[in-house]
């Protein structure tokens, strides 16, 4: 488990400050998926953030990914995040 200033620390140290070229990884079809990819699909940018690493991009784009998602019965090969407010969000891994 790392703490949610840990994760964003990770992605910024491997891919920078803008947040569009961050990748995270399916854990169930492999697919590696940024947060420019989300807004490719037309999503609104806020929308882009809480689905990018929680659901695959194949969810929003049929061409892409698969449609797996943390928010169902059975959750794999996720990374736990204790919030500021001390609760525990999932996330896809860094790709």
């Amino acid at each position: 488990m790392v703490t949610l200033q840990e994760y964003i620390d990770g992605f910024t140290e491997k891919y920078g400050e803008d947040k569009k070229k961050w990748a995270v990884v399916c854990p169930i079809c492999g697919c590696v998926q940024t947060v420019q990819d989300f807004m490719n699909t037309g999503m609104k940018p806020e929308k882009c953030m809480e689905f990018w690493g929680f659901s695959c991009i194949g969810r929003y784009n049929s061409k892409l990914g698969c449609d797996y998602t943390l928010g169902g019965l059975i959750t794999v090969g996720h990374q736990k995040i204790k919030t500021d407010d001390g609760r525990i969000a999932k996330r896809f891994f860094m790709a």
